[in-house]
């Protein structure tokens, strides 16, 4: 059964819905839970300094993101489930601009009600996420990436340029 509904072109989300409805049989459930991907455990902290709001979600590994401002909330959505350790502990980090936090049902998208007008910048930096919430009057470009953090991505690109340069070499050598 499971088989057919995935080729009647049926999300996983909706087959794992049925699978878990009451009178499911329990094969549905069996497949439906073990096709859906375990959430990415990510750490994620937050402040308000600078005149301005950061989130910096830590994810452990490359993740595709999208953010963007929607009807007065702000939906910072992944390529993948995440799971936020501590999600709720971000609304009191974000006093002054976010009232509320949660996550989609799919794990895929976190869900921040914000408590004022802002303008929303993204920045992506190897594994982690920096999302700045700027006020509606913010002077200037918007704030860049931490000294620390430019200093690693420049120190790991160097490290991947220098271990290129080997490997062509090596190539070079043994041809």
């Amino acid at each position: 059964l499971a088989a057919a509904l995935f080729r009647a072109g049926l999300t996983s989300a909706l087959v794992l819905s049925l699978a878990l409805a009451p009178g499911a049989p329990p094969a549905l459930a069996q497949r439906a839970q073990a096709t859906a991907p375990a959430p990415l455990k990510v750490e994620a902290t937050a402040s308000t300094a600078n005149g301005f709001a950061r989130i910096i979600f830590n994810l452990n590994q490359i993740v595709s993101s999208e953010v963007k401002i929607s009807g007065g909330v702000l939906v910072v959505a992944f390529g993948q489930p995440v799971e936020v350790q501590q999600l709720n502990l971000l609304v009191s980090q974000l006093d002054g601009y976010v009232t509320a936090v949660r996550s989609d049902p799919d794990g895929r998208s976190l869900r921040f009600a914000l408590s004022r007008r802002v303008t929303v910048n993204s920045m992506e930096a190897g594994e982690r996420l920096f999302v700045d919430m700027l006020p509606d009057r913010w002077p200037g470009p918007p704030p860049g990436l931490p000294a620390d953090v430019v200093e690693e991505l420049t120190r790991r690109a160097r490290d991947a340029e220098r271990r290129a340069r080997a490997a062509e070499l090596a190539r070079a050598g043994s041809a």
